[in-house]
């Protein structure tokens, strides 16, 4: 189990922040698609499947080639 970074309460409800893996970019956003795995994206343009409880990535290919990564743009 990762180790707890912070805890706290808001609007009623308590969270806890875990890092989950390291070694990104810049990530952008991110999605969780099952308990284990998460898609995440890097402003830079690449989109990755990690499965968080081995730390094991892949890169996902086939993206357009013209992603704008200027001011707030980004994937």
């Amino acid at each position: 189990m990762a180790e707890s970074l912070s805890e706290g309460s808001s609007l009623g409800h308590d969270y806890q922040v875990e890092e989950v893996a390291s070694g990104f970019g810049t990530p952008w956003g991110l999605a969780f698609i099952s308990d284990t795995e998460m898609i995440i994206t890097e402003r830079g343009g690449q989109l990755w499947l990690l499965d968080t409880g081995s730390d094991e990535r892949s890169e996902i290919n086939g993206l357009p080639d013209d992603i704008v990564t200027r001011g707030q743009g980004g994937l």
